[in-house]
Formats: C-alpha cells, structure tokens, sequence
C-alpha cells in the first residue's frame, strides 16, 4: 500500500494546535514504516516528534487514491539518513479518503499563458496539476476571474509533444 519513496504527511498536536509536516517513506519494515525527518509544511522546519506522539498519516497510495491511518511514533533510527519509526497498522486499518474529486499532484511545469484576448502572453510555472485543472504561480499584476478563458501551453519534460487544452 504505502510504497518507499513515497510523500507522506503527518498531521499531530502540539501545544494544543494542529500542526502539519511532510517527509519522505524512507523503509517499510517489521511492521514499522521509516520515515526521513519531518518538516514542517507552513514554517519548512525539521520537526522533532517526541517518543509516543500520537500522529495521522496521509499519503497517496498506486492506485493514486488518499489514504489516512492512525499512528504512534516508535522512536529514532540513526543512520546514514536519521530516521523516525512509526507504527503501521493493518492494510483494513487504513483508510481511504477523498478530499478532492480529482488528486492533486505537485508539478513545477514551464507554462505559457496566452489570454483569450491573445494579448499579454506570458510565462510562468505551475505549482500542481490533477485532473480537474492546474495551480499557476503569478507574479506581476497578472490575475484572472472565474470563467476567464485562458490558453496553456505546458512543457512536459521527457516529452516531445505539445498538448493544447482549452478551459
């Protein structure tokens, strides 16, 4: 289900307030899943988990659905990476979420923005993509309204095709 390498994010409290962090499933073994340092998402601190902190773990299984199981963090593991282990329960005891109708996956993309009105083409990247739509980064005094017809052209890299979608 939860596969190395994958991005898993830890949501846990700490003086009384919901704090979030992200990190990397480093080794999935004896029942415990290790897991490179987590960094806060808001503040992009190393976060230190304490012994028995309890934590909900999110991640995005292959078959690219969300999925949340409880757990409690088991101790450090020092090695070439420092680690934290965690508990991991049964596969039943995980379970699936659906925040979004489409999954959004994050995807730093070259963009070119063309306006419907074809004036003020620009570059810029896009900050995730999913199925539903795309998140562009904007900078300068670039804004758009619900409804506002936009052309993208999106560079995918290892590609060499062009793919045109209007939205």
């Amino acid at each position: 289900m939860i596969e190395i390498g994958d991005t898993v994010h830890l949501e846990y409290i700490e003086e009384n307030q919901l704090k979030i962090a992200k990190s990397k499933a480093v080794s999935i073994e004896n029942g415990e899943l290790l897991i490179a340092y987590p960094v806060d998402v808001h503040t992009g601190r190393t976060v230190i988990l304490h012994h028995d902190t309890e934590v909900t773990v999110e991640f995005v299984g292959k078959d690219e659905v969300p999925y949340r199981f409880s757990s409690r963090m088991k101790g450090k593991v020092k090695d070439k990476l420092q680690m934290i282990r965690l508990e991991v329960p049964p596969r039943e005891k995980m379970k699936r979420i659906q925040r979004r109708q489409y999954v959004r996956t994050d995807a730093v993309l070259d963009v070119l923005v063309e306006p419907a009105d074809e004036k003020d083409k620009f570059h810029t990247l896009s900050y995730n993509i999913s199925a539903g739509g795309i998140a562009l980064i904007l900078v300068g005094d670039y804004s758009f309204q619900h409804g506002d017809t936009l052309r993208l052209f999106i560079s995918l890299q290892e590609e060499e095709k062009t793919h045109q979608n209007k939205g």
